[in-house]
């Protein structure tokens, strides 16, 4: 058994597809097949079920990704702390955080880089329950998030900030020129939103309850930037919970007066043992600095 035919399996089994798993990896279809059958012939299992349209794993697959996921993140790991032994830091940040929070990390990431400039940081932007199934499948190192509403095994949580959930709009917006922002208020403006399963969407539902359902909501939305440059060019009003500057953006951002509720910004990762170094590196300059200051 060899450690790219593991990776071959994993990366299989993410993409559910041989041909987009060759693309991938750079090597040929009948390549990676011979080498997933050599791996199943030596576990003496059909790993996959294979046909016409997809590929999904069979029960001993899924029995044996995540030991195989381990593996994978444990080799990474090996390596990363042998690079730790020399003066330059190098290896891969990956990070995924959801689509508001995104805007946050602009100084973390850029301070960061000029710190470790041999790190390759990749950033992933995705709803919630999506960044915790990566986290959990070794694919991100942390996960950016607001407070979770479910527990997840495993996982280590690092408070990092609270914001107030606020009425963002066009500064040509009428209502841009009041002191004052009320619920009442919104119920009559044509609304956009975050799209469902995001962590900003669950927080509206979970803060606003009733109040959601009677806005008028026209637009959802995954793109955070797309979401406020429609903003800044129509009258459509978003309700998002962050601290940005807007004034450049041609935006307003004003706090609703009847929600005082505070959300908390939060990095999440799997078990110490289990953390990277450049992730380790990460997490200590987020606790020195107060970085989530765009």
């Amino acid at each position: 058994m060899e450690l790219r035919q593991l990776k071959y399996f994993a990366k299989v089994a993410e993409v559910k597809s041989f041909t987009e798993a060759a693309r991938y990896l750079f090597v040929s279809q009948s390549t990676l097949s011979q080498q997933i059958k050599q791996l199943e012939q030596e576990i003496g299992e059909n790993l996959f079920v294979r046909n016409s349209h997809r590929v999904e794993l069979t029960d001993a697959g899924r029995a044996f990704l995540p030991p195989v996921l381990r593996t994978l993140n444990d080799f990474t790991f090996s390596i990363d702390t042998v690079r730790r032994l020399k003066d330059t830091k190098s290896g891969v940040l990956r990070l995924g955080a959801t689509y508001t929070l995104s805007l946050n990390m602009t100084n973390a990431i850029r301070n960061f880089m000029r710190r470790f400039p041999n790190v390759k940081v990749e950033v992933y932007n995705e709803r919630m329950d999506d960044l915790m199934l990566m986290l959990d499948r070794f694919q991100i190192d942390i996960a950016f998030t607001y407070s979770l509403i479910q527990f997840y095994q495993n996982v280590t949580t690092i408070n990092l900030f609270e914001s107030r959930l606020k009425a963002v709009m066009s500064q040509n917006h009428p209502m841009a020129r009041k002191e004052k922002i009320w619920m009442d208020d919104l119920y009559h403006c044509r609304m956009a939103t975050p799209v469902p399963g995001s962590s900003e969407y669950k927080a509206l539902e979970n803060i606003l309850g009733d109040r959601f359902e009677r806005l008028n909501v026209e637009l959802e939305i995954a793109n955070i930037s797309l979401l406020l440059n429609l903003i800044a060019s129509t009258n459509l009003v978003t309700i998002i919970p962050v601290d940005f500057t807007t004034s450049s953006n041609g935006l307003v951002a004003l706090p609703i007066e009847d929600v005082t509720t505070t959300l908390k910004g939060c990095c999440h990762t799997r078990s110490s043992n289990d953390l990277s170094v450049v992730a380790g590196d990460f997490i200590r300059m987020l606790k020195e600095e107060d970085h989530f200051i765009v």
